[in-house]
Formats: structure tokens, C-alpha cells, sequence
């Protein structure tokens, strides 16, 4: 494939993101899914999974996960998965999940992975998990996850 200055650029991102000691490393790791965005949307890796390989919850969650920052919705997510917006929420249903829901816990369950192990900001928690507002985040960590997400980082031995 050739180079071009956006892949160039990205790649320059992201190993400065990589060298840099100072930045937390979500978000060198965002600057990496950055060079890989670009090579999926190139067609030279696979950017979404394969609706019809595994249920619609596993589909949505894998897709959340990838982009939990994402401000997904029924019909971004039934156009990643190539099926209907209706087909969608019928497979969820069918298998006894609200889309709501889901979106919320894989980004919940994304966060506290972010807050345990990388020590990030609360801020940068809320942001790399699709929440602009840090206080909307507490609400919504505190009512899923039933615990102050301040506190999750002290768990830690």
C-alpha cells in the first residue's frame, strides 16, 4: 500500500505518542487505532465484525469496544454490521438486550478497565468512553457499575 501524507502523519502521531513518556498511555493507544483506522478504512485490515459469525450482542459489544468513544447509535452500529436498524433491534430484543443498556455497560466496563489499570484521569475516562461531560459520567458509572468510579483506582494494592 502506498504512503501518503495522512498515513505518514498518523504514523508520526502515534510513535510520538509511543515515545513520550508524559501522555497516558490510552491515549498513545488512540493514536495507534488512529494508523489502524486508516489502514481499515483503506481495506487492508477488517474495521467491523462479522454480524452473521456471532450473536448481535457480541456484535454491538466488539464494535463498542473498538470505539467506546464513539458516538454510536442504532443506525451507525446496523450500518457497521450491514443489517437494518429494525433487524438490529430485533436481534437484540430476541436476545433479551436493550441497546441502551448494552452501550452504556461496554462503556462503563471500558472506563473502569481505563481507571484501574492505566491510572487515567477521571476526565480522560469520560472522555475516552463517549462522555463529554465528567459529571454525566459519574452519574451513569455510579447507577451502572453501583460504585463511585473515583474510587476504583484506590482498590488498587
Amino acid at each position: 500500500m502506498p504512503l501518503d501524507s495522512l498515513l505518514i502523519g498518523a504514523i508520526h502521531h502515534a510513535a510520538d505518542g509511543i515515545a513520550s513518556e508524559s501522555i497516558p498511555s490510552i491515549l498513545a493507544d488512540h493514536r495507534i487505532m488512529e494508523v489502524l483506522l486508516i489502514l481499515g478504512m483503506r481495506g487492508v485490515l477488517p474495521l467491523r465484525p462479522l454480524a452473521g459469525t456471532q450473536s448481535m450482542t457480541e456484535a454491538v459489544r466488539e464494535l463498542v469496544r473498538w470505539r467506546p468513544d464513539h458516538p454510536w447509535t442504532a443506525e451507525l452500529l446496523s450500518a457497521e454490521l450491514g443489517t437494518s436498524n429494525a433487524t438490529l433491534r430485533r436481534k437484540l430484543t430476541y436476545e433479551g438486550q436493550s441497546l441502551r443498556a448494552l452501550l452504556a455497560k461496554e462503556r462503563m466496563t471500558a472506563a473502569a478497565a481505563m481507571l484501574k489499570a492505566e491510572r487515567v484521569s477521571l476526565r480522560d475516562a469520560a472522555l475516552a468512553s463517549g462522555y463529554r461531560s465528567p459529571r454525566r459520567f459519574v452519574e451513569r458509572f455510579r447507577h451502572i457499575e453501583g460504585a463511585d468510579p473515583r474510587t476504583i483506582s484506590d482498590e488498587l494494592p
